[in-house]
């Protein structure tokens, strides 16, 4: 039976692209709240503003604190907030982010990327929990399923390496689990 892998269009690719692009389209920010502390935005929107609550150490936001994104998307209002630390600017330690889309990540961030041990939660439901490289799921991890599957691999580049160990909820067994392109299989 297949599984269609709906983080690609759900939330990792947008968030790959702007990850990806992130340096040729980010800009440094001042908070509204806090010049002349500056803080990255690694995808700005048109009118965005920034609070944050922490201090700012060489003009740039350090430490434990809060940052709140504003803006509007179609005429509609959206927030995304972050709990945790900084350094230099950027989401780096620990932290927990809450995007727009209603998407969550609570773990380990190095300059600005999702980096070290983490779970995220996508708006569909599924979620991951394990480690990461670079904004990609790489390391040990297991990809959890909103319907209560699980399947548990080594990940490279956001994709499962080889065969993984899956379970299957509904069934209340342990079955194989690979992946093709972005769908997740699970075989007997």
């Amino acid at each position: 039976m297949l599984k269609v892998f709906a983080i690609a269009t759900a939330f990792l690719l947008p968030w790959g692209l702007v990850a990806a692009d992130a340096w040729a389209k980010g800009r440094w920010q001042q908070p509204e709240n806090s010049p002349p502390c500056l803080v990255w935005n690694a995808s700005p929107q048109a009118n965005e503003t920034a609070r944050w609550s922490g201090q700012c150490v060489h003009g740039k936001a350090e430490g434990e604190g809060r940052l709140i994104w504003r803006y509007l998307t179609d005429g509609e209002p959206k927030e995304e907030r972050y709990k945790g630390t900084m350094r230099a600017g950027q989401l780096h330690g620990r932290g927990a982010y809450l995007w727009a889309n209603g998407g969550r990540y609570r773990g380990d961030w190095n300059n600005g990327k999702l980096h070290g041990d983490g779970q995220i939660w996508y708006p569909n439901g599924n979620g991951y929990q394990g480690q990461w490289a670079d904004d990609n799921r790489h390391g040990q991890g297991t990809f959890l399923f909103a319907d209560g599957d699980e399947c548990h691999g080594g990940w490279h580049d956001d994709n499962l390496v080889g065969i993984g160990q899956g379970w299957r909820h509904n069934e209340g067994r342990i079955v194989k689990c690979h992946m093709e392109g972005s769908i997740i299989n699970f075989t007997d």
